[in-house]
């Protein structure tokens, strides 16, 4: 403090002194000099308020609040606390008054005894108008008034007790005015401090919005300190299990409702000033005005970004959407933006805060070494560059991550797989390095200086007071130091993630000015030489475009694959980029894509779309898309779960939700892409006529359908045909038919295959919701006893929940993993053992360092001395080495067990998923097998060992702690063991909660990733919709959840720590009281030792309560990994005994015998009794309406299902005899649903290289796709984006019927593989099958009968059973036949 103002000060004070060290530290008994007590403790308080308060004033007076201007409503506590502020106010001024009294009020105004009272008072007066103010913001607790009444008792008590001191010295008591006041001041600032810290103020209008307040808002100040409000929870979780409700609400100013503009206004400024600093500075690139996320962040709070993913995804280009896939986005989410929120912002601080510590404690170690000291600075200098170079290369270590998979593609996640083993190997040993360092740094900071000291003077003695101050020092010195690895590993990442965010929200987005939206247009869609493409870098798909749509008319588009139908689609929407035209829409748009997008949702949800119900208009637009029959076979109705993408729907059933989505919309514009060509002719013609059609539903609308269905070309206002990305004939149906141009050549040729479609929907036979797209139809002549089965079928939840055990971990599981990790455990445990063994006795050998040199240091001479001290110091050179070394030792163990647990559990693992049946694949949504491959397994390898060892290493700890505390001293062990007791009942609390809410953290983390991943895939439909603040809303919703259940699993760890550290203090506390009882019994060193292993009980205990904890959590993951590695397994995939020679079948003979089938056992047969015999060559058509079983007769060849009774022989051997893999592999289908991956052309039509290039394009022509590929950029090698979204759903499908060409096995099955292609393409892949399969035995499911019309042979199906199996030409003369009735009912007789 400046001498003026402590001369100034003690002037005041009559002379007296301010700071006297004889009186503070030198004594027995230390007290503050009166002058101090009349002046710095009196006025600290009161300048603390008096500083802090405009401030808080200030915060008060920005805050909106709508009840800002009520007046306050006065309760007991707060009128409680006016008075009592109110007294200790006139009390301060009574002393003003009678020191006035006393004296003049001229003498009086320069005497402390009424300053400080006059200043008391004033404070007093201000804290209640802060009091007052605070009210009337509704703020029910002050944190700022309960420090300064703190602060202000303790004045009050040391002043009380210096008073005390004083009479109880004096001979004779004399009693000053103020010192009376005293007891009942401390008396009030007690009550007002208890007041304020332990109780809230209520206000009754408040009354009903109290539930939707956060527990810390409803809290007092104590119980927010102490965390004594999540004490409740505590309780709840160890009585029962935890639910959401029971999660802590979320603050305000933490919602995503609060926090997302904030984020979206400051990335919006920002891009604003990029763009405008580069208008007025043209030199700058125009590719550089990008926002700078750093920026943004450093102005806002860091989860804010979440919800801008979902925003700025849903306004994604079509080029950056194929940048950027979904697994990318989601990690981006999920990974890159809670690193920045969870782990690297919290150790920023270690940058700021680290060296400030380390300069301090070097000074201090200065003044007590000297030049010594400058050692501990020279080794900083070498290790911190080192410990940073190796945080950069563990940093460059890239960890890949599996996302998804197909059992085909085993080979390459062993592969993948292998790979990430290395990289985990690599970064392991980098982490030993690192930890070898800082631990040799801990070692060599002691030893040089040490050694530096005794060696710069022969005098320099180390005693024990002196060497645990040097450690104190280094450890304060190396503690913050010791984080900089991590700080530094942090901010490498936060760089590396901000700049992954920051490039994903700069790229490029839809432009919404494109399409032009005008109430006033002529037109409801108008394209005048519009260009459009998908990617700027590469050709337009849409060339001069031309198109007028009028209100409310009817028209349809047309064209073959690839022709742009799709795409005229997308760009009437703004889904491509305009390169050239104009586009005008008017009015709202509602759009049906050709791949129905599903959400996982209810059935109604679906439908509904964020609407709210109207009931008569919900039923007229499902009865209309023919959706009554199905909600009466489901078995919750239109509350139905549907999975994920629709998959316990079928084709048919999903376009027709889509299009029922669409219908309740009552938009003015409908854009149908093609939505008739998943469901057969009978329901195609239903939804046109009831939905479509110019007496639909929709007649008063603008409707433009994409269609290949020529039969409804004579029911539309206008026509316009498509060729090769341009307008080739727009007009009416009659007017392109009398110009007898290509148009009309096209429909004369095809008029009456397109019209030949049997009376089967698409859907398939009836089969349970484990297998079942469920059935749809709207064939009212289905029998009862049809839609009995169905419903039976029906009966089970489609998407299983996945289990939580609430109960703590199984034994098994710890069984489990003590067999994978094997012995390896024995010598970690050995290593910790040994570790803790070296470091006490470490700790032991300083402690009796001087214990044989006297303080008197002429006891011994000069050379005995240097003798003593090179000996300790030699010693503890060599313990200090052999801790290292055990250390290194037990991280080694740790590697051992995640490079073991890597290659077993995956291995394992993988081979149990792969060898599981259809039916977990069906059951299992991917996102849960991609968890467990990735989070599960990532736990496992990491978390898991690293906990093991920290719980290895922690508990011994303890024994030698309580080994040290009860040798020194055995009294003690009288208070240890009710501590310890409580910390064992805190633990067991603690322990459940934690378990419970780290659960609940991570059942409500997937959801929010599953909503964003479902929102991407749908961000076309969303977008066309304008739903796209309606899904932020929901992601908010989910993210909010999350966020509560963070909240909740932070808070029971601080609720822990607090009271761990309570209680390890008090531990403290109780060995200092008595070590200096027995000060006289122990030596220096042995008292050293004991607050040594006393001071870090603390950390201890709580670092194995944590380890247990940690442990007994992550150690579900064995279960849930142990669950997939023991799922039943299907049938082996190889029978060395049975294995068919290499090229069987060599003619594809195909015979059922009595084959029976059903899904599960305690279901009825769905194929009974089936005998045929299908000769070589053969072509068989199967037929049959919905249910017949047509599908079920496919899985039962490839052996998806198992036999109920009976045989299907192949070429003289029986399917069931032999392994799966060699069935399969002999066996050929093209399925209804093309299947691609993300990755070149030429991997999707040969995943193995199997192949040469010319056998490709081979494949290519014969699937009349060798012209597109080749246009394509790349030809093979051409990229497909994730599910092939750049290619057409036709073209998806021809390059299915490339593999099959490729593979070209003697049987081969078709499931409808022509339903999305054109009819003119349909035709020329018929052709080729029969050509390229002229020798083959040929399985077809038919919807088109015309496709089967001239094959070998019919198969009728009907409930299970073959009702007729014979030539067509014979099932169409018998007029009774089912076959002649289903062609019939086609016009085809």
């Amino acid at each position: 403090m400046n001498d003026h103002i402590v001369n100034k000060i003690e002037w005041m004070c009559s002379g007296d002194p301010l700071w006297d060290s004889n009186v503070t530290w030198n004594t027995a008994y230390p007290d503050l000099t009166p002058c101090f007590h009349k002046t710095i403790l009196r006025w600290i308080p009161c300048i603390l308020l008096l500083v802090l308060s405009p401030l808080r004033l200030w915060i008060l007076s920005s805050k909106e609040s709508s009840r800002q201007s009520q007046p306050v409503c006065h309760s007991a506590l707060s009128l409680a606390k006016y008075v009592l502020c109110l007294g200790l106010a006139l009390l301060a001024f009574l002393e003003c008054i009678e020191t006035v009294f006393v004296n003049s009020l001229a003498e009086s105004m320069l005497k402390l005894e009424f300053i400080s009272p006059a200043l008391t008072g004033i404070t007093m007066m201000v804290a209640n108008h802060v009091m007052l103010t605070e009210q009337r913001h509704r703020m029910q607790s002050s944190g700022l008034l309960f420090v300064y009444w703190f602060l202000t008792t303790v004045c009050l008590t040391l002043n009380l007790q210096s008073q005390i001191r004083g009479l109880y010295n004096q001979e004779e008591m004399s009693l000053h005015f103020s010192a009376c006041l005293l007891p009942l001041q401390l008396l009030l600032s007690i009550a007002e401090l208890f007041l304020t810290g332990f109780f809230i103020d209520n206000f009754p209008e408040d009354d009903g919005s109290k539930s939707k307040k956060s527990c810390l808002e409803n809290s007092p100040i104590m119980s927010a300190l102490a965390f004594s409000w999540f004490t409740r929870i505590v309780k709840d979780a160890s009585k029962r299990p935890l639910e959401a409700k029971d999660l802590i609400e979320l603050s305000a100013d933490l919602k995503s409702e609060s926090t997302v503009p904030v984020f979206e206004k400051a990335w919006r400024d920002d891009s604003f000033r990029q763009k405008r600093r580069t208008d007025v500075n043209q030199n700058i690139c125009s590719g550089n005005i990008k926002a700078c996320l750093s920026r943004v962040i450093l102005k806002i709070h860091f989860y804010e970004i979440f919800i801008h993913f979902l925003i700025t995804m849903a306004k994604l280009s079509n080029k950056a959407k194929q940048e950027c896939t979904v697994g990318e986005m989601v990690n981006l989410m999920s990974d890159d933006a809670t690193k920045i929120n969870h782990r690297s912002i919290f150790e920023l601080h270690l940058l700021l805060l680290g060296p400030v510590q380390a300069c301090i404690a070097m000074y201090f170690l200065y003044q007590e070494l000297g030049s010594a000291a400058l050692v501990a600075f020279f080794l900083l200098v070498v290790f911190v560059p080192l410990i940073a170079v190796i945080a950069k290369a563990q940093h460059k270590i890239n960890v890949l991550k599996l996302y998804a998979w197909e059992p085909s593609f085993g080979d390459k996640i062993g592969s993948i797989r292998s790979q990430e083993i290395h990289e985990k190997t690599k970064n392991r040993y980098l982490d030993i390095v690192n930890m070898f360092c800082w631990q040799m740094s801990e070692f060599l900071f002691t030893f040089s200086i040490f050694a530096v000291y005794l060696w710069l003077d022969e005098g320099n003695v180390l005693t024990t007071k002196k060497i645990y101050f040097i450690m104190s020092m280094i450890s304060a010195f190396r503690g913050p130091l010791m984080y900089m690895p991590i700080a530094i590993t942090s901010l490498i990442e936060l760089s590396v993630s901000l700049k992954r965010i920051e490039t994903f929200l700069n790229r490029e987005e839809i432009d919404e000015s494109a399409i032009k939206h005008s109430e006033d247009a002529e037109k409801a869609i108008t394209m005048k030489a519009a260009s459009f493409t998908w990617n700027k870098a590469r050709s337009p798909s849409l060339r001069n475009i031309d198109v007028d749509v009028s209100n409310g008319e009817l028209v349809a588009v047309i064209g073959s694959v690839g022709a742009g139908k799709s795409s005229l689609m997308s760009a009437a929407i703004g889904e491509m980029e305009k390169i050239s035209g104009t586009v005008d829409v008017k009015g709202s748009v509602a759009f049906v894509t050709q791949e129905a997008w599903i959400q996982n949702n209810t059935l109604r949800e679906n439908i509904l779309f964020g609407r709210k119900m109207n009931v008569k208009n919900y039923r007229k637009a499902v009865e209309a898309c023919a959706l009554q029959a199905d909600l009466d076979i489901l078995p919750k109705g239109d509350e139905t779960e549907i999975g994920e993408k629709g998959i316990n729907l079928s084709g048919g059933q999903k376009q027709r939700v889509s299009l029922a989505r669409a219908v309740y919309d009552d938009a003015d514009i409908y854009l149908l892409d093609d939505p008739l060509s998943a469901v057969d002719a009978r329901v195609g013609r239903h939804l046109f006529d009831q939905v479509i059609g110019n007496r639909g539903l929709l007649r008063n609308k603008t409707r433009v359908l994409v269609t290949h269905a020529i039969s409804f070309l004579p029911y539309v206002d206008k026509v316009i045909s498509l060729v090769n990305g341009e307008v080739s004939e727009v007009g009416t149906y009659t007017e392109l038919m009398e110009r007898n141009g290509a148009f009309a050549e096209f429909v004369r040729t095809h008029i009456q295959e397109e019209s030949s479609s049997d009376d089967e929907s698409t859907d398939g036979s009836t089969r349970p919701a484990s297998f079942d797209r469920q059935v749809s139809t709207i064939d009212h002549l289905n029998t009862k006893e049809d839609r009995e089965n169905e419903e039976r079928c029906k009966d089970s939840k489609f998407i299983e929940e996945e289990s939580i055990n609430l109960d703590g971990a199984k034994w098994s599981a710890y069984s489990t993993y003590l067999k994978i990790v094997g012995p390896v455990l024995l010598v970690m445990f050995a290593a910790c053992l040994a570790l803790n063994a070296a470091d006490f006795y470490k700790n032991y050998w300083l402690s009796e360092w001087d214990s044989d040199i006297s303080d008197n240091k002429t006891e011994l001479n000069s050379s005995a001395q240097a003798i003593s001290q090179g000996y300790k110091i030699k010693g503890f050179g060599l313990i200090g080495l052999i801790n290292t070394l055990l250390n290194v030792l037990g991280e080694l163990s740790v590697i051992f067990i995640v490079v073991t647990s890597a290659k077993k559990v995956h291995q394992m693992t993988l081979a149990g998923v792969m060898r599981a049946p259809f039916s977990f694949f069906e059951n299992t949504p991917v996102g849960r097998m991609v968890n467990r491959f990735s989070k599960d397994m990532q736990c496992l390898e990491d978390s898991l060992p690293w906990v093991t060892k920290s719980f290895m290493h922690t508990f011994p700890r303890i024994v030698f702690t309580l080994i040290v505390i009860t040798s020194g001293m055995p009294t003690m062990v009288y208070f240890l063991v009710p501590l310890f007791i409580m910390y064992f009942l805190i633990q067991r609390l603690f322990s459940v909660a934690a378990c419970q809410c780290r659960r609940m953290n991570k059942a409500l983390r997937s959801p929010q990733f599953s909503f964003f991943s479902e929102s991407i895939q749908g961000a076309t439909t969303i977008r066309a919709f304008n739903k796209t603040s309606l899904f932020a809303h929901e992601s908010d919703r989910r993210r909010d959840a999350y966020h509560k259940a963070e909240l909740t699993t932070l808070s029971c760890y601080r609720w822990l720590n607090f009271r761990l550290g309570f209680l390890g203090n008090l531990l403290v506390l109780i060995a200092c009281v008595l070590a200096c009882y027995r000060r006289d019994v122990l030596s220096s060193g042995m008292i050293a030792l004991i607050m040594t292993y006393a001071g870090n009980v603390t950390d201890t205990l709580r670092w194995i309560v944590f380890a247990f904890t940690e442990m007994d959590t992550n150690i579900i993951t064995v279960e849930r990994i142990q669950e997939y590695i023991n799922l039943k397994p299907e049938a082996d995939w190889r029978i060395k005994e049975t294995e068919p020679a290499s090229n069987w079948p060599q003619r594809g003979h195909v015979k059922f015998s009595n084959f029976s089938l059903r899904y599960r056992e305690d279901l009825e047969l769905v194929l009974k009794g089936i005998d045929c015999n299908i000769t070589p060559g053969e072509k068989i058509g199967i037929v049959g309406r919905t249910g017949a079983g047509k599908s079920s007769l496919t899985l039962a060849l490839f052996r998806i299902l198992e036999k109920a009774g009976g045989s299907i022989i192949i070429d003289d051997v029986d399917i069931s005899t032999i392994g799966l893999h060699d069935l399969r592999s002999k066996l050929t289908i093209i399925p209804q649903d093309p299947v691609l991956f993300s990755g070149t052309l030429r991997m999707n039509l040969d995943p193995f290289n199997s192949f040469s290039d010319e056998d490709l394009w081979e494949a290519l022509e014969h699937a009349h796709l060798k012209k597109y590929v080749e246009s394509l950029e790349g030809g093979l090698l051409y990229e497909c984006s994730e599910r092939g979204e750049n290619l057409s759903v036709g073209q998806r499908q021809l390059i299915c019927l490339a593999r099959a060409l490729l593979k070209k096995s003697k049987i081969l099955v078709l499931d409808e593989a022509t339903a999305a292609v054109d009819l003119k393409t349909d035709n020329l892949i018929q052709n080729t099958i029969r050509r390229e399969f002229s020798d083959c035995t040929i399985l077809t499911i038919a919807h088109r009968l015309n496709t089967v019309l001239d094959y070998s042979r019919i198969m009728v199906l009907d409930k299970g059973q073959i009702k007729e199996f014979d030539s067509p030409d014979v099932l169409l003369k018998d007029e009774n036949s089912i076959f002649h009735s289903m062609a019939k009912a086609a016009n085809l007789v």
